[in-house]
């Protein structure tokens, strides 16, 4: 006898606790490890704001903080609100983030991971079940801060259950590419792993086509431990992006 094919169909979640249960437990991000990490983003007059998990690349080239949403809630009044304020306070309170997700309880102390944390800055994902049709021409916009993680849940007649993901990434990681500062002769790297920098050993980098030899230093900068390098040749203070090309570092506005 021929058997049936099996057909799949989309089995929504219902609330929100349920998908994040499914995201926590499940091996459905693939790129990642997920920690379950309400920690507060802020403390000011009593009034904290939390996240839903903590999300480590497998490889240890970035971390972020995810926040989970189905998408029966309202994406103007409620999602996209709320991913502008926490973007906004982990821009603000950097170290105070930092020092409570190295807390988290299950969370793989190794020095690595410890290293990822305090020296790179943490992306931001959206973690949601499906992306509202109307609002699919802001995609752009939310990857200009925030990464889409897209869960869709599909169950067949017997009632099993698959994850297809669809991921939408910021150009920083789609082109390992690093925000950066020069001040004096001090460049301060946002996310050095994503250069490859904790594997790497480089002394060297390139700007308007001359070489800049660099030395990794660690010290205090305004009383906090920080990673950073000194540059020989002194360059104009600002902004700059910086990206490994075959393991050279190049410079640019």
């Amino acid at each position: 006898m021929e058997r049936s094919k099996i057909t799949w169909s989309s089995f929504d979640f219902s609330n929100e606790t349920d998908f994040e249960e499914i995201i926590i437990k499940k091996d459905v991000l693939k790129n990642y490890f997920v920690y379950d990490a309400k920690k507060t983003l802020n403390i000011f007059r009593k009034y904290n704001r939390y996240a839903d998990v903590l999300l480590i690349q497998k490889n240890l080239k970035y971390w972020s903080i995810g926040e989970i949403e189905i998408s029966k809630h309202s994406f103007k009044n409620h999602i996209f609100p709320q991913l502008i304020e926490i973007h906004t306070l982990m821009e603000e309170n950097i170290d105070l983030i930092r020092k409570n997700y190295m807390e988290i309880k299950d969370l793989d102390n190794s020095k690595e991971l410890e290293d990822l944390i305090k020296f790179n800055k943490p992306f931001l994902n959206l973690i949601i079940d499906k992306f509202p049709s109307n609002y699919n021409n802001i995609l752009p916009l939310l990857n200009s801060f925030c990464n889409v993680n897209l869960v869709q849940r599909l169950r067949d007649s017997e009632e099993n259950y698959i994850y297809i993901n669809d991921d939408y990434y910021t150009d920083l990681i789609k082109k390992e590419e690093s925000n950066c500062y020069v001040n004096d002769i001090v460049l301060i790297i946002d996310y050095p792993n994503l250069l490859g920098l904790n594997r790497l050993d480089v002394d060297f980098l390139e700007y308007n086509g001359e070489k800049i030899h660099i030395q990794q230093q660690f010290g205090k900068i305004d009383g906090i431990d920080r990673l950073f390098w000194i540059m020989e040749t002194k360059i104009s203070d600002g902004k700059y992006k910086l990206k490994n090309d075959n393991n050279t570092l190049k410079l640019k506005r």
